[in-house]
């Protein structure tokens, strides 16, 4: 199959009258070209390339989709966070705990991600801890956020609707999603390793 040679003079002259670089599917392009594509400050694309794969979501957001509270939560995070999923249940709590399910194996996988899930902490807390490497906290109050990320390693944050104002919820949220967790030593020996599931009873 012939390719066509690209030379660093022809992708001057492309950059001038497009603005932009498209590259032939069978560019042949010569060093002088690769040097100054190196330092080209304009979109470079080439024909028939495949399209980017999307990134995998990092932080995942549940809740009932046709609550006002949540409906209002939302669009701040999703601004704020581009790879939030966000999984709605519609006030049905078998949706709900299939959501759930997705979320917990997806949490037990990779320990970057991290979930928020506004719902009812009981229920929501007795199944996720079920799930090995995953441990639900409930978030009783904003100052509470610290502690169960440095100390418990909470990796799913559980709002209870109604308990936060929405700033507060949003602000949690963020502050959850981009810190640290950590267990602490002394209550490390107390919980089941993350490799581990929790008891019948959860870590509720």
């Amino acid at each position: 199959m012939t390719r066509t040679v690209v030379t660093a003079q022809r992708l001057i002259a492309m950059a001038r009258e497009r603005g932009a670089i498209v590259l032939p599917g069978n560019a042949l392009i010569t060093p002088a070209a690769a040097d100054w594509l190196l330092t080209a400050k304009v979109p470079v694309t080439q024909e028939g390339a495949a399209p980017p794969v999307p990134a995998e979501p990092t932080f995942h957001l549940l809740g009932d989709g046709g609550d006002p509270y949540v409906r209002a939560l939302l669009p701040g995070l999703e601004r704020r966070f581009p790879s939030l999923e966000f999984l709605s249940c519609r006030n049905d709590r078998r949706c709900l705990l299939e959501h759930l399910r997705t979320i917990t194996a997806a949490l037990s996988e990779d320990p970057a991600r991290r979930a928020v899930v506004v719902a009812n902490g009981a229920v929501v807390s007795c199944v996720a801890n079920k799930q090995a490497r995953v441990r639900a906290a409930i978030l009783d109050q904003p100052g509470s956020l610290r502690m169960l990320m440095r100390e418990l390693g909470a990796n799913l944050l559980i709002l209870e609707p109604g308990r936060f104002s929405l700033g507060q919820a949003r602000a949690s949220c963020e502050q959850f999603f981009t810190g640290r967790t950590s267990t602490c030593p002394s209550l490390a020996s107390a919980l089941p390793p993350f490799g581990e599931p929790a008891g019948p009873g959860g870590e509720g």
